[in-house]
């Protein structure tokens, strides 16, 4: 699918069915973010900060929408198109929030902001989603412990498995693809000249979208800053032990005898394979 200058890439299905399942819940989220991600920048009085944002049940959330214009009118936030509360005019905040303290599954929708004056068209959007499991758990009743997912993978609640982000892989997402590659084997790759610049990758619930590894912003057009990596930037490899360098595609490049997300670990990474995972788990239960 593509839509403007931004490209929008669904992760191949799992070939887990509650993964499949959930796919067709995002394919809907897919089609009103980007709409609304690139109406935004033509007309929209506030900017989402990021258009998907999930979290596990009972998580504090902060859903943010910066002031794009000044008006003389009051602002109003929106969740599925319902009417929450209003600002007044003259205490409009630079940074528009939403909080929730300890988030829950009747939280999850789409969250908009907008001068009361305004329409749909000039509205900023940001998709909420909310796992129904608490942070690190999964299966039909909770108790089951996910597998430690790497560089800010999700791991599904009820598949068990890690949703790895774009440039990442690997049953705990602990190995990166590098630069302009992605995918379940990270065998795709962006053939632009400018790589994955301006890809926004839209994978199955409860991920949600973001930018490839080492892009950020509501465009995906902004490189990370040193000492950061990944998609959307949000991870941090200035810290990177034992001579490391760090690579805003693939975080802390280690030398030969370390390893771990900072090279704090020394000799050969083990790799775990999810039924070696799952046996443990079988066995602890």
């Amino acid at each position: 699918m593509e839509w403007g200058t931004g490209k929008c890439w669904e992760r191949e299905p799992s070939e887990t069915p509650a993964v499949q399942e959930h796919l067709g819940i995002s394919v809907k989220g897919i089609i009103i973010t980007i709409i609304d991600h690139i109406l935004v920048f033509i007309l929209a009085s506030f900017f989402p900060m990021a258009l998907t944002i999930t979290a596990s049940q009972g998580e504090q959330v902060t859903i943010p929408f910066r002031k794009k214009t000044m008006k003389e009118e009051d602002a109003v936030i929106y969740k599925n198109g319902s009417f929450i509360y209003s600002v007044p005019r003259h205490e409009v905040p630079e940074l528009l929030e939403v909080n929730y303290s300890s988030v829950q599954l009747q939280d999850a929708g789409v969250y908009s902001a907008r001068y009361i004056g305004g329409n749909h068209f000039t509205s900023a959007y940001t998709r909420l989603i909310v796992r129904r499991c608490d942070s690190q758990k999964w299966g039909p009743k909770c108790l089951a412990s996910c597998p430690d997912c790497k560089n800010n993978g999700i791991c599904h609640e009820d598949a068990g498995e890690c949703i790895c982000p774009p440039g990442f892989m690997g049953t705990t997402c602990e190995k990166a693809c590098g630069e302009n590659r992605f995918g379940r084997t990270c065998s795709e790759s962006c053939k632009e000249d400018s790589g994955c610049k301006s890809y926004m990758f839209c994978l199955p619930d409860p991920y949600g979208c973001s930018c490839a590894t080492g892009w950020k912003g509501l465009e995906c057009d902004e490189a990370c800053q040193p000492g950061s990596y990944g998609p959307d930037c949000k991870l941090k490899c200035s810290n990177c032990n034992n001579r490391g360098t760090c690579d805003r595609f693939k975080g802390c490049i280690c030398h030969a005898g370390w390893h771990g997300l900072q090279c704090e670990k020394e000799g050969k990474a083990k790799v775990t394979l999810l039924r070696e995972f799952r046996s443990k788990q079988k066995s602890r239960n």
